[in-house]
């Protein structure tokens, strides 16, 4: 089954990518990497690397698919491992994030991505570039994340985001699951 773009989007070749700098098609390749390996984790269906390039590489004004499912599916990962004892009476509003619903979570993943990364639970190593690119979340909507994005801030963000679920418990139980 091949996963639909949307909006429609052209097949770029597969010779620009290998053009593109070098350290970019190598995040591009380990989001990739992690996405594919692990799609019961992510809840996600598989899809081609092209497809990724091309969604990634798209500047309109349209939501791409493939991009919000992965964005949100990252960002819904780290949601689960919000801790049960974050509530109400907590200083964040973490907790609140736990209500969402799959729908909810693709409609404001750019506001829950900067939610977690500015919250100090996930001790996030993060450089002058990541939290330059978390700020500029604020305003951004999934139709206009691409827009708004550049190719390599977006496979940054993802990157980011897989390098950060590999450390989660819930990635590891999964892991533990396929090894016994």
């Amino acid at each position: 089954m091949q996963f639909l773009l949307t909006p429609p989007l052209q097949k770029p070749e597969i010779n620009p990518i290998f053009m593109e700098n070098s350290q970019e098609f190598e995040d591009l390749l380990q989001v990739w990497d992690f996405a594919t390996s692990f799609p019961d984790y992510l809840e996600m269906k598989v899809f081609k690397l092209e497809e990724l390039y091309a969604g990634l590489k798209y500047t309109g004004d349209e939501e791409v698919g493939l991009i919000t499912d992965l964005f949100s599916a990252l960002a819904d990962c780290l949601i689960w491992e919000i801790p049960e004892t974050e509530s109400e009476d907590t200083e964040t509003a973490l907790w609140i994030l736990k209500e969402y619903t799959e729908e909810r979570i693709k409609l404001i993943w750019p506001q829950i991505v900067q939610t977690l990364i500015n919250s100090e639970m996930f001790g996030f190593e993060t450089d002058e570039e990541l939290l330059t690119l978390n700020e500029r979340l604020t305003s951004i909507t999934p139709s206009n994340f691409n827009a708004e994005f550049t190719y390599g801030e977006k496979v940054r963000l993802l990157q980011f985001l897989t390098f950060t679920a590999h450390d989660l418990q819930g990635f590891r139980e999964v892991m533990n699951e396929r090894i016994v």
